[in-house]
């Protein structure tokens, strides 16, 4: 609801299956937000799928956890483009979405 007052077009889904699904039928994010503990597919396996497809390989995601430890280093070593831990701040995330889809 805050990302669609700020004017993005936000496409939300309950599983990291269901995300999949969305992305391979043609969704076309400039970004993905990324929770690690999804239902179904978590976000390990969610990465993990995305870097073996290179139709999705490109988008970048935004790691977002409250799980410690965890940090930038760590999700860059899952190829994220970027992390936010929980609880964030909304200008923190409007700025992390600006430089990932410039």
């Amino acid at each position: 609801m805050v990302l669609r007052r700020k004017g993005y077009i936000v496409v939300s889904v309950g599983s990291g299956d269901e995300a999949l699904s969305c992305l391979r039928r043609g969704l076309d994010p400039c970004l993905i937000l990324l929770d690690m503990y999804m239902p179904d597919m978590d976000g390990w396996a969610f990465m993990a799928a995305r870097a073996g497809d290179p139709a999705l390989a490109g988008i970048p995601v935004v790691i977002m956890t409250g799980m410690v430890p965890s940090g930038p280093e760590w999700a860059a070593s899952l190829g994220a483009a970027g992390f936010l831990r929980k609880p964030f701040d909304v200008d923190l995330l409007a700025r992390e979405i600006g430089r990932c889809c410039g």
